[in-house]
């Protein structure tokens, strides 16, 4: 993996709980890593929603390997797109770098 090719940057968020005005706790997203990695469109398929169809699109994203980072509860930010996290693996098994699966999906 060449540093060259690592061109985009992406926020790795996870899961958190925060209190609203009112007291309650309200679900948000906690960034947790910025790091540089290479986004890459992987498939694009249409779905059937009840009597809707939408576009699934989804991702590979390679990044410099990091112990319990890419876990599949969190996701990227990639600009204003958002790439939750299926899987992550170790294609060399020696903690060099991730190739990380992703669907893109709309909030």
């Amino acid at each position: 993996m060449q540093a060259g090719q690592l061109r985009h940057r992406v926020t790795v968020q996870e899961p958190g709980d925060t209190h609203s005005a009112g007291g309650g706790r309200e679900q948000s997203w906690v960034d947790v890593a910025t790091v540089w990695g290479a986004v890459r469109p992987a498939t694009a398929r249409e779905i059937d929603v009840g009597e809707k169809t939408n576009m699934q699109l989804t991702h590979m994203v390679e990044v410099r390997w990091q112990d319990n980072v890419f876990l599949p509860e969190r996701r990227f930010k990639f600009g204003a797109r958002y790439l939750e996290i299926i899987g992550a693996r170790n294609p060399a098994e020696r903690g060099i770098n991730a190739l990380i699966s992703c669907v893109e999906v709309e909030l």
